[in-house]
């Protein structure tokens, strides 16, 4: 909270907002990672893939216990991760996008000419005077 100086109950929320998105992000990473090593094991295992019967007693071959996890990963688990990453992304950069009547933080040694939002001025010494402001319209 510091880094970001959330002083308001909005930016706090922010920053919660963004833990909370990243933490989703992990669980559904390890999700992933757990039904991969299902596929794996059916794809690549020493017992050869187990098959899907069509009745409780049937002898006909629905097709195979891999596909069904593969299925899951395509339709759950993968839109779910991108959901996830967004959320994330969308409030990284929420709280990386300056927020309304913070003003920057603005140190100025020794200038000769500085231009702030509309406003020029022109602090060189001329005959020990200092030039007035200059409108730029």
């Amino acid at each position: 909270m510091d880094q970001y100086g959330a002083e308001s109950p909005a930016a706090m929320m922010l920053i919660d907002l963004a833990v909370m998105a990243y933490y989703n992000a992990l669980r559904i990473q390890g999700w992933i990672g757990d039904l991969a090593l299902s596929i794996e094991h059916e794809c690549f295992a020493e017992e050869p893939p187990t098959v899907k019967l069509l009745g409780q007693y049937g002898f006909q071959v629905e097709g195979f216990a891999g596909e069904d996890h593969l299925r899951r990963l395509r339709d759950q688990f993968l839109p779910s991760c991108e959901r996830a990453n967004h959320q994330l992304l969308q409030h990284l950069q929420a709280l990386q996008r300056p927020r309304p009547g913070a003003s920057p933080m603005v140190a100025i040694g020794q200038a000769g000419h500085v231009n702030v939002a509309q406003q020029q001025l022109n602090l060189q010494q001329r005959d020990s005077r200092s030039s007035q402001p200059v409108d730029p319209r």
